[in-house]
């Protein structure tokens, strides 16, 4: 990724954290966010090799009826148990970062020169080595409880569901540790929105 003319930001935070809020919003406004949720989409199509492996391992229950993969179901199944969950990241990880990786560089041979924003919601839990470079880590956080709220009402899951997942993820303090930036969304859209035009703005002038 040599001669790239910008900043390469990690987005990262837990379930509910409010994270893909912000980067939909950094999308909105012009910047590159590739994000590794529509790239593992992407990977696991009908017809893939890594959702082939998926059925292979979970069982053909993790399947809709027209082959699509029910993402839910995979969750159900894979953070069950760390064994089935250290699975789903051998067979997912090296495809989605292999791609973001073409992704970065695709964008350095086109010149672009604005921010490009890593969305990767398990960073912290990902092989490093397979990671494009980051000039910085930004990590959205929120109470356990709004997280918890948050995830369930937006899913149509149980509260149980949600923190079953929130345990096979990061811990917040371990989030905190790797960040260069930690942001606070315990307050309303308005104010995330306005914290990261700061952020923005001040890299923008560096």
């Amino acid at each position: 990724m040599s001669g790239r003319c910008f900043k390469t930001i990690g987005l990262t935070g837990g379930i509910g954290s409010g994270k893909s809020t912000a980067s939909a919003y950094l999308a909105e406004k012009g910047y590159a966010v590739l994000d590794a949720d529509k790239i593992a989409r992407e990977v696991a199509e009908p017809g893939s090799q890594a959702l082939g492996r998926l059925a292979s391992f979970f069982g053909s229950g993790i399947l809709n009826p027209d082959g699509t993969l029910d993402r839910k179901k995979l969750a159900v199944e894979a953070f069950s148990d760390n064994d089935k969950k250290k699975r789903l990241d051998e067979i997912m990880h090296g495809a989605i970062l292999g791609i973001m990786n073409d992704r970065v560089d695709g964008l350095a041979k086109s010149g672009y020169d604005g921010i490009v924003f890593l969305d990767v919601p398990l960073l912290f839990e990902t092989d490093k080595s397979l990671m494009p470079e980051m000039d910085e880590i930004w990590v959205i956080e929120a109470s356990a409880e709004a997280r918890l709220r948050r995830a369930a009402e937006r899913d149509g899951v149980s509260r149980d569901h949600v923190k079953m997942i929130m345990d096979n993820q990061a811990g917040s303090e371990e989030r905190r540790q790797g960040a260069d930036i930690v942001i606070d969304n315990s307050g309303s859209i308005e104010e995330l929105y306005g914290k990261l035009d700061e952020l923005v703005n001040k890299r923008k002038r560096l």
